[in-house]
């Protein structure tokens, strides 16, 4: 709506509520005032009327009681004649008496001039009461003959001489007064007055033929004799009706009672006259003052609507950056000071118009140069942020590649026949790497702990039966120290839950694990049971919380250690002992991950007598049908090969050679049948000629990568036979990213790297459960695991008899010694595995140069990374170093940097084939 608009109807209310209001006030008082003066008015003339009432009875009564009084009439001996004559008189000198009767004490007439009375009245009332000495008025009745409305009354009479009632007068009282009195209101057309007795007949009334009648309206006769006086509402032939009444019979000592009631009738319409009248004034005045304050209203409107379209071409015009545009200003008002401000600032605009457009070229310039430096900041950051990821998965999987030959190939040898000192020296390579591997663990868990990216892997699982698997793995490590590892499980624990087992399982690794590492004698229990009964209540009814707790008999915390030990890089107490010495990272992740399952951590300890760690976890009820199945069903268990009576037939995916021999080597050992390929589409065109038990495959190759090859072969691109053929994932990348990846692909376990024997066996057992124990070869598990050495045992340096130095060493061009101590194996096993080495490194070599020429660094930096990591299993310290700065110079896209590198590690590669070592005899 337009503001003149407003303006308009705004004064137009302005006007119309006060006025409307005060119409209204004016009028409902007035109704109120008049309609109260007309009742007071109509009330006030039946009181009137009912006195001038009692007034004709009361002057009936006292002529009456005057004619009693006479002698003669008291006198029982008075001769009728003279009491006849005497009754002349009065009628004479009482107008208002007529019809008069004299009767003696016992009824009878003596005389009378009515032609009315006959018979015995000794029972009447008036009769009864007046031998009582007292006079009375007894209403107005019919008088048949001659017809006529008249009113009784009695008087006694009095012996002169004697003094007691000699007789009886009785006497009818004229109803012309009464009619005079009725009559003579004048309340208009249509309105009435009447005398109504106590039992609602009408004595007297303006309406001649409405006399003796009974009132016909029940409610309107009770509301008579409700009250002495009062208003009444009523409606006659249709028409509303008001009236007024009021008792005839005053408070006066000297009236005459008679039950009467004066009602006076009048229309509504005449009663209220002078209110509708008033009321059609008001009204007029109203329309009248409204049509002027509408007319007052569009007069303002319109003249507010010219100055307002004056002020908006010229405001609009002074936005457009016309700041010539000025208002007409005339007059001294409020409007012509409004126009003068605008137009000053109209003028002010123009001046700094100049101004502006100065200060908007350099402003711009300032906001293109500080949204660039934005821009590369926030590239910066998450390049940054890239980086940190891209090293950390990097981190893993470069350890993780070496510590494969390293373990594998240790368990292995151990597998052979070795002297007490060898096997103590492998044993402590073994468990070095175990704590390596650990401690990449905690890394990584870390870096997602910060970067809020953990998260947690739900399936359904046996609680009882992780519980049990986690101390039949540590039971090897308490058996070597000498300590007894028990477990307690309540009978109210629930057995098949649902959540993440193997998140579950690392918080309760780490907690027994610290307890055996602390713990020099006494025992370790882990206990699981329901939670508290406070957390049970306010739990959903379909998740259970449970309490875990691990006790342990060893040195204690300190109590200030204690409020520190869950936090990153806390270690407590005996941080100082090399052999107890760790990242401080385990009890972080393990509170980050009670947390992740909504349940939280905490411990009791007391110095020198032991301490118990507690945590609570939330899991869900499961289904023990699904913790009977795979993980991951995509397969069915593996069907007996055709291809090999005596072991698997196994189909190696992985393009390290160093990785496909430590690989190849322990499925041999374990009497399975390994057919190796470089790359993915390589494993599907074997799988679409040949079928297999079981296919370990890596997941990053050069071309096809191992998750696509797994999709296509679970699409059945190599035909249908293979397409439900179980799948391992083989890599050194362990984070929860890469695994679930794996598993959305179609793969149905997870083999990190290093490869452990004992992991790889309990793969083949899982997915080949129909074959025997005698079906496998039976050096596939050791009957005893080789003792792990005691912590006593263990040098600082990490290696056996060495002392630590801090002299700097020089990369050594090959160093083969070392590298067969590492991977425990004799020389010409070693000669083979360095034969594979360099062919590899030479074939890699060829593919960098072609990776350089096209510019893609990508290749660039995976054909690096396989030579180092095949360069470091065989001892080639130097060419393994130049092969990490050619990955990074690829990373970093440095052409010249990886042009000079490239030169380095061909010469180098010539320099080893001049190294190789001789073969032995056998």
């Amino acid at each position: 709506m337009r503001l003149h608009l407003k303006a308009g109807l705004i004064l137009l209310m302005m006007g119309l509520v006060p006025l409307l209001t005060m119409w209204v006030h004016v009028l409902l008082h007035l109704d109120d005032a008049v309609r109260e003066s007309a009742n007071r008015s109509l009330s006030a003339l039946s009181l009137q009327v009912s006195k001038d009432i009692q007034r004709v009875v009361n002057e009936g009564m006292r002529s009456l009681q005057l004619l009693a009084r006479q002698e003669e009439l008291g006198r029982p001996s008075t001769d009728p004649k003279i009491l006849q004559r005497e009754l002349y008189n009065a009628l004479h000198y009482h107008p208002h008496i007529k019809n008069i009767t004299v009767l003696d004490t016992r009824g009878r007439m003596r005389v009378t001039l009515a032609h009315t009375f006959r018979g015995d009245w000794a029972e009447t009332i008036w009769f009864q009461r007046a031998l009582k000495g007292r006079s009375g008025f007894y209403g107005a009745h019919a008088q048949l003959y001659p017809f006529d409305v008249v009113m009784t009354a009695s008087a006694p009479l009095i012996d002169p001489d004697q003094h007691f009632v000699s007789g009886v007068v009785v006497a009818h009282l004229d109803m012309e007064a009464v009619w005079d009195v009725v009559t003579g209101v004048d309340l208009g057309p249509g309105g009435r007055a009447m005398i109504v007795n106590d039992q609602g007949i009408v004595v007297a009334s303006s309406d001649p033929s409405q006399n003796l009648l009974s009132m016909q309206n029940r409610s309107l006769r009770e509301q008579l004799h409700s009250a002495p006086r009062g208003m009444v509402h009523s409606e006659f032939m249709g028409v509303p009706q008001v009236g007024a009444f009021a008792i005839v019979d005053s408070n006066q000592r000297d009236d005459i009672p008679t039950g009467w009631r004066v009602l006076l009738l009048q229309p509504r319409e005449r009663a209220y006259a002078g209110l509708f009248g008033m009321q059609r004034s008001l009204l007029l005045a109203g329309a009248l003052s409204l049509i002027a304050v509408g007319v007052l209203s569009f007069f303002f409107s319109r003249l507010l609507q010219r100055w307002l379209e004056i002020f908006t071409e010229v405001l609009q015009r002074l936005g457009n950056g016309d700041f010539k545009a000025r208002i007409p200003v005339r007059g001294r008002d409020e409007i012509a000071e409004l126009g003068n401000a605008v137009n000053r600032t109209a003028l002010e605009l123009q001046k700094t118009d100049q101004q502006l457009r100065h200060y908007q070229q350099g402003l711009e310039q300032q906001v293109r140069d500080r949204t660039a430096d934005l821009e590369h900041a926030k590239n910066e950051a998450e390049q940054a942020n890239r980086a940190k990821d891209e090293f950390l998965a990097s981190m893993s999987h470069e350890i993780r590649t070496p510590l494969n030959a390293i373990t594998g190939l240790t368990e292995i040898v151990l597998q052979g026949q070795l002297s007490h000192g060898q096997r103590d020296a492998l044993g402590t390579v073994l468990d070095s790497s175990e704590h390596l591997l650990n401690v990449i663990d905690d890394i990584l868990d870390f870096s997602l702990v910060e970067a809020n990216r953990l998260q947690l892997d739900i399936s359904d699982f046996n609680l009882h039966g992780l519980l049990r698997s986690v101390i039949s793995t540590l039971r090897l490590q308490a058996e070597t120290k000498q300590l007894r590892l028990e477990l307690e499980i309540d009978p109210d624990t629930p057995q098949f839950v649902r959540g993440d087992p193997g998140r579950l399982r690392q918080v309760l690794f780490n907690l027994a694990g610290n307890a055996l590492k602390f713990t020099g004698q006494g025992v370790v229990r882990v206990q699981a049971g329901p939670g508290p009964t406070h957390i049970q209540e306010a739990t959903e009814p379909e998740t259970q919380t449970v309490l875990f707790s691990v006790q342990d008999t060893g040195p204690g915390i300190p109590p200030d250690a204690q409020q520190i030990i869950f936090d990153s890089f806390q270690r407590g107490a005996h941080t100082g002992d090399p052999a107890r010495r760790g990242t401080g990272l385990g009890l972080s992740i393990s509170r980050r991950l009670v947390e992740l399952m909504q349940g939280s951590i905490w411990v009791s300890s007391t110095p020198g007598q032991g301490s118990e760690f507690y945590f609570t976890v939330k899991l869900e009820r499961g289904d023990p049908a699904r913790t009977m199945v795979p993980q991951h069903p995509t397969s069915p268990l593996l069907p007996q090969s055709d291809k090999s009576k005596d072991g698997f037939a196994v189909l190696v995916a992985e393009d390290n050679p160093v990785n496909v021999k430590v690989v190849s080597l322990l499925l041999e050992k374990m009497g399975c049948s390994p057919v190796v390929v470089d790359n993915g589409q390589a494993a599907l065109d074997t799988l679409a000629r040949q079928s297999f038990d079981i296919v370990l495959m890596d997941v990053e190759m050069p071309g096809m990568d191992g998750l696509e090859a797994t999709r296509r072969i679970r699409q059945g691109v190599p035909g249908e036979t293979p397409r439900d053929v179980p799948i391992i994932a083989l890599t050194a990348h362990t984070t929860d990213e890469i695994k679930r990846a794996c598993f959305q692909a179609g793969m149905d376990d997870f083999l990190p790297k290093p490869v452990r024997l004992t992991d790889l066996t309990e793969i083949m057992k899982r997915f080949r459960p129909t074959r025997t124990a005698g079906s496998l070869s039976a050096t596939m598990i050791p009957e005893a695991t080789p003792p792990l050495p005691s912590a006593d045992h263990v040098p600082t340096s990490g290696k056996p008899d060495a002392e630590a130095s801090s002299t700097p060493v020089t990369p050594a061009r090959l160093d083969s010694a070392t590298a067969m101590v590492h991977l425990g194996i004799d020389q010409n096993t070693y000669i083979s595995i360095f034969d594979s080495a360099l062919k590899e490194a030479e074939k890699r070599l060829q593919g960098t140069r072609q990776a350089l020429s096209t510019g893609d660094m990508d290749a660039l930096r995976r054909h690096a990374h396989t030579m180092k990591s095949s360069a470091g299993s065989i001892g080639a310290e130097q060419f393994q170093n130049w092969a990490r700065e050619l990955e990074t110079a690829a990373a970093a896209g440095d052409e010249s940097r990886a042009e000079l590198l490239i030169r380095q590690l061909e010469a180098e590669a010539e320099a080893l084939h001049q190294l190789r070592p001789a073969p032995l005899a056998p």
